[in-house]
């Protein structure tokens, strides 16, 4: 009588592990997908700076002395 909840519970751990791993594998697509897309975003905000800065009046020196300015001296 032992040996079949042994059995029984054998069985489950493996078909947790079998959980575990697809689990984990769609976590990773998904991971992969997030990582792309935040990069894609990154990738629009630089061109729109760009764009921005090559669009502005301001000089190239005003600009960085703008975004390096301490905002609490303010």
């Amino acid at each position: 009588m032992a040996r079949g909840p042994k059995i029984l519970i054998d069985e489950k751990i493996k078909q947790s592990e079998a959980a575990l791993t697809k689990a984990k594998a769609r976590y990773d697509a998904e991971a992969a997908v997030l990582k792309e897309l935040l990069q894609k975003r990154q990738a629009m905000r630089d061109r729109e700076l760009l764009e921005a800065i090559a669009k502005s009046k301001r000089s190239f020196e005003e600009i960085l002395d703008y975004i390096n300015r301490d905002p609490d001296t303010d």
